[in-house]
């Protein structure tokens, strides 16, 4: 099976932007997902970095909602390039 050439991570389903393209995100099914553990997102990336994936890009409804991000992007920055999409 072929390494996949990018991870996508969504950091977060909440967001601050209340136009009419976002109003999905605050459907009740997106507003009771878990984020995840710090430990846990951090393995899993690591786990598709050592199979060889070398791109990463983040999302969200508002990825810098995560008060998590900056210490997972600590944690994976040394095995990806990253693309962070945000509003």
């Amino acid at each position: 099976m072929p390494t996949p050439r990018r991870v996508i991570y969504y950091a977060t389903f909440r967001t601050n932007d209340m136009n009419e393209y976002s109003s999905f995100w605050h459907h009740p099914y997106y507003q009771n997902i878990s984020e995840g553990s710090v430990a846990d997102i951090t393995q899993s990336l690591t786990q598709a970095a050592t199979s060889g994936t070398k791109h990463l890009e983040i999302r969200g409804g508002e990825p810098l909602l995560n008060e998590n991000l900056p210490e997972i992007l600590r944690k994976v920055r040394p095995h990806f390039n990253i693309t962070l999409r945000t509003n």
